[in-house]
């Protein structure tokens, strides 16, 4: 199976960064969160530069319910590719997500967004939206 390949690939070379990445992808599937959370981590830790490895650990960071890891894995991405449409797409839900629970944390990630894309218009009316309309 995948995970097998895989990990076989990471025996290979246990500093091929995009084996841990691919990796995380089928441990998702088989709804092993934390162990593809450690595989992506591991990603980024031998890649710190690894766009693609801190997008995934954001979405398994997302699926374990920690939004806060997950916007802060994203705005990294953001930083390095402020106009990659799915990054904004999932970053602008994860902080409607945090906004359920943390107003104020939601708040500060759009400041953050809108300190890298200052353009970006769904977070401008999403801070305007959890500023009561101000």
């Amino acid at each position: 199976d995948a995970v097998d390949w895989y990990r076989r690939a990471i025996y290979i070379d246990p500093h091929y960064a995009k084996a841990y990445n691919s990796l995380a992808q089928p441990l998702v599937r088989l709804s092993r969160l934390d162990d593809a959370a450690a595989a992506a981590e591991l990603a980024v830790e031998l890649s710190p530069d690894y766009e693609e490895a801190r997008f995934n650990l954001g979405l398994v960071r997302s699926m374990q319910g920690r939004s806060a890891a997950a916007i802060d894995r994203w705005l990294w991405v953001l930083r390095r590719n402020p106009t990659r449409p799915h990054l904004v797409r999932v970053l602008m839900q994860e902080i409607r997500t945090l906004a359920r629970t943390d107003t104020a944390a939601a708040r500060r990630a759009l400041d953050d967004v809108l300190h890298i894309a200052p353009g970006l218009a769904e977070a401008r009316a999403l801070r305007e939206q959890l500023n009561g309309g101000r």
